[in-house]
């Protein structure tokens, strides 16, 4: 039904970044496992330095992932440019990336791929953390190292075999 002023309808219209997982084109660990436990933790963090994440679709062959997006692109992509950055400005970035870690720590969940590909910058040039998150929750005081050694880290092209 349409309203009978039509000056008074709105389009509100966002911009996103849209992440596809090609299902066939991953293990079935990760498919199985990892994928819908990130997808899980990813609804459930709600922080300023961490990426939101808009919408999750999936289909048989594919599963598609809008997230918020990060205007000026990645710190790699800010630091190829920059090369070196006034100490003011580093102590900026490192201290939003800080309390966006710390913030997931609090609830126990950890990044499992920390590197400059994954920070992302917005149009006002803070820090988002975006990637792939541990989603085990463990206990604060218990051994972290027995924990994250049931985990597989990093990109699969530049993960360690170890």
């Amino acid at each position: 039904m349409l309203a009978k002023n039509s000056s008074l309808l709105f389009k509100f219209y966002i911009q996103i970044a849209l992440k596809i997982v090609k299902k066939t084109e991953v293990t079935k660990i990760e498919l199985n496992k990892f994928l819908p436990r990130e997808i899980a933790v990813l609804n459930k963090i709600s922080h300023h330095n961490i990426l939101d994440i808009y919408q999750i679709v999936e289909t048989d062959e594919k599963c598609f992932i809008a997230y918020e997006l990060a205007e000026n692109g990645t710190l790699m992509e800010y630091m190829n440019l920059r090369v070196r950055l006034p100490e003011q400005e580093a102590r900026f970035i490192f201290c939003q990336m800080c309390e966006g870690l710390s913030y997931c720590h609090s609830l126990g969940i950890s990044h499992r791929d920390l590197k400059m590909e994954n920070v992302f910058l917005t149009k006002h040039m803070d820090i988002k953390i975006g990637g792939k998150f541990i989603v085990c929750f463990y206990s604060i005081g218990k051994s972290l190292i027995l924990i994250l050694n049931r985990f597989w880290f990093g990109s699969g092209l530049t993960a360690s075999d170890k």
